[in-house]
Formats: C-alpha cells, sequence, structure tokens
C-alpha cells in the first residue's frame, strides 16, 4: 500500500506523559465530541461521559507488567453506534488474520461477547508509551479502527489528522537515537522515521534527562 496523506500525518510516534494524556483526552472529549469508552477489553460500553481526571490512570504501563491499561480507546458518536462482538455477522469473506483474532479473543474471555468491535465500531485509539525497565520510554502511537487505511471511513481519516496535528502544536519533533543511552545495535542511517513528537510534559522528561527507546510499545 502506497504512502498516503494519512500515513505522513498520522503514522508516527507520540511521547505522552499522564498529564499529557489528559490534555489530548479533554480535547477529544470536549472539543472533538468523542467519548472514552474504555481501555481495551473490556469496561462500560455505553460510552457515558466521565470525569477524566479521575478516570485515567496516573501512571503509565510497564513493559512485562499488565495491569495498568495500555491502549484509550475514544468513540465517535456522530459517524455510528457503539457495535459488539457479540453482534458480528458471520462473515466468511474475513482475512485469516481477524478469524483468528476472533478466535484467540473467544478462547481468551467467556465475556467476548461483550467486547467492542474494533472494525465495526468508529474509534479512535491512542496506544499508550509504556516504560521499558522502568527509567526509559517506549512511545506510543494514534490509531483508528482496526482496518487497513483505505478501508476507514472518510470522517475518521480526517478525525486522526486533525488530532495529530494538534498534538503537534505544542509538541516538539525528536530523534529518540540522541536521547537513549542504552541502544543495542548502532542506530539506523535514516533514522527520520523513528521521530517522537513529545508532548509538553514528556519534553520536559527529556530535557530532564528521561530516556526514549526509539522503537514503539
Amino acid at each position: 500500500m502506497g504512502a498516503t496523506s494519512y500515513d505522513n500525518e498520522t503514522l508516527m510516534n507520540w511521547l505522552l506523559l499522564p498529564e499529557d494524556e489528559l490534555d489530548l483526552a479533554l480535547h477529544l472529549t470536549d472539543a472533538l465530541g468523542l467519548r472514552l469508552v474504555s481501555a481495551i477489553p473490556t469496561g462500560e460500553i455505553e460510552g457515558a461521559p466521565r470525569d477524566l481526571q479521575m478516570e485515567l490512570p496516573h501512571d503509565l504501563p510497564t513493559d512485562g507488567i499488565y495491569g495498568v491499561p495500555r491502549e484509550f480507546v475514544f468513540w465517535r458518536p456522530s459517524s455510528g453506534p457503539i457495535r459488539l462482538l457479540g453482534d458480528r455477522p458471520d462473515d466468511q469473506n474475513d482475512d485469516v488474520r481477524n478469524r483468528v483474532a476472533l478466535r484467540i479473543t473467544k478462547e481468551a474471555s467467556l465475556d467476548w461477547r461483550q467486547f467492542l468491535d474494533l472494525q465495526r465500531t468508529p474509534i479512535i485509539r491512542f496506544h499508550r508509551c509504556v516504560w521499558r525497565g522502568g527509567d526509559t520510554l517506549m512511545p506510543g502511537l494514534l490509531q483508528g479502527m482496526d482496518l487497513k487505511v483505505g478501508e476507514h471511513p472518510p470522517e475518521i481519516i480526517r478525525l486522526l489528522r486533525s488530532i495529530s496535528l494538534w498534538l503537534k502544536r505544542e509538541g516538539e519533533r525528536l530523534n529518540p537515537f540522541d536521547h537513549c543511552s542504552t541502544l543495542p545495535v548502532p542506530p539506523p542511517r535514516n533514522q527520520s522515521p523513528f521521530a517522537v513528537w513529545a508532548r509538553p510534559a514528556a519534553l520536559a522528561w527529556v530535557r530532564a534527562g528521561g530516556d526514549i527507546w526509539p522503537w514503539t510499545a
């Protein structure tokens, strides 16, 4: 699949601490009308308004340790209703990846029917930064639905582009290889694809000596 404006604007690495995440969540809900649904896979699927300062975790996940949400999901009500896996019709034309993923989900939980259908619900996801070894931060990712780029509804593509531009406004572009003291291999010649946009709290952390892992979580 060739590069598109969507790829150039949104397939980037983002560095956000919990304070930055709260700013992002407030922008998505207050300015853009999205609703925080849950951290995947469980939670309140009604998408009711919430006190985000109380709802969002005050710490980031750590690699290899579970219990802290690793992904935030925001539903866009104006683009369509919430869909659950239990309501998903059988699709014989579904690709192998989707069939395998659904089977694994079914085997992993008895409550799989109540899980959000990431392919049929108009959502924005933020895959959070993760601590590696406790003091090195792996960048996060901004994502849409669990679909190929060309299969997304146009309004979700436009929304991703808009959010990416908003994230950049108070962010700063960094080369993570300049801020990593534990590289296991020499850095690649072309470091541009690894660029990270750090939001204010994360940027202050980096300037105080914080380590960035060049690869995403």
